[in-house]
């Protein structure tokens, strides 16, 4: 069975090699698929011999989300037309025809080809059915030179499932909905009400699983009710709070900054009852990794 998967490979390969094409593609020895993910976000990747690597990604949110990144390590894009995107039958499936895909639209200047959504599950469905999706374009201005590049399904089912899982199991809010968080306090007191502390659950679930953030800013704030000293270390008793149980909730000590402003950042006016309510809050900012 290796021998004739083997012929299978060689014949792909031969076949665009004679059709005028650069191919690039994991011999079957050295085809493997790698799985990593955790409630924020599911990642499956796979290694192109001398060209550079293909993901596939799902990051928690409200909407279901699927991308698929071909990176190059070698030269940028340099076309600006349609890729041809095709899912090619493999030699041991007699009678299976390569399939149209949606083309990809390329940026010239760029080292990635993306793909999202239904274009990209439709990739992995190939995938999970034995096809090997392959991308092809002109390398060079003169277009003289063409490339294909090919995904392996060898070893794709081995961690499929648990992509798959991990995609169903991603936390149903994104990045955007809690970089800004606040909580707020009865007068002259520290502790967090079981609501406060439900938002806080949230925000430490985030920030254990996302390598991206780097700091959580925990900032502190009062009415102006009494002394501006005494606001001032109130502001703190709050912040301390909060760093406190982001800590026990098993966020880093790294990450955390606790800071006081006192009464010096009024959100509302400290003249109605209502604005001192909002007044005082702690503020909570996450600052992200841009990469």
């Amino acid at each position: 069975m290796g021998r004739k998967i083997a012929i299978g490979f060689l014949l792909i390969v031969t076949q665009a090699v004679n059709a005028g094409f650069r191919v690039y593609q994991a011999e079957i020895d050295e085809s493997k698929w790698t799985f990593e993910g955790n409630p924020v976000q599911c990642r499956l990747q796979h290694n192109i011999p001398t060209y550079g690597e293909a993901v596939f990604f799902s990051r928690a949110s409200r909407t279901p989300n699927m991308s698929f990144v071909l990176d190059s390590k070698r030269s940028r894009l340099k076309t600006d037309s349609l890729i041809d995107v095709q899912a090619l039958a493999p030699q041991w499936q007699p009678g299976v025809r390569a399939r149209a895909l949606n083309d990809v639209s390329a940026i010239p200047g760029e080292k990635t080809l993306n793909v999202v959504d239904e274009d990209a599950w439709k990739l992995l469905v190939n995938l999970e059915q034995g096809m090997n999706p392959a991308f092809s374009y002109r390398a060079f201005d003169d277009r003289s030179d063409r490339v294909s590049i090919a995904l392996s399904a060898v070893n794709f089912k081995m961690v499929y499932e648990n992509f798959l899982d991990c995609v169903e199991q991603l936390l149903p809010y994104d990045f955007r909905e809690i970089q800004y968080t606040m909580v707020h306090f009865d007068f002259d007191r520290s502790q967090l009400s079981p609501s406060d502390k439900a938002k806080l659950d949230v925000l430490s679930e985030f920030i254990k699983y996302d390598p991206d953030i780097q700091v959580v800013l925990v900032e502190g704030h009062t009415d102006s009710i009494a002394f501006r000293r005494y606001n001032k270390k109130l502001g703190q008793r709050r912040a301390n709070v909060v760093k406190q149980y982001l800590l026990e909730k098993g966020v880093s000590s790294q990450k955390i900054m606790a800071v006081s402003h006192g009464e010096r950042r009024p959100l509302e006016s400290n003249h109605t009852a209502e604005g001192r309510a909002m007044n005082r809050r702690v503020f909570v900012t996450l600052d992200r990794r841009i990469r």
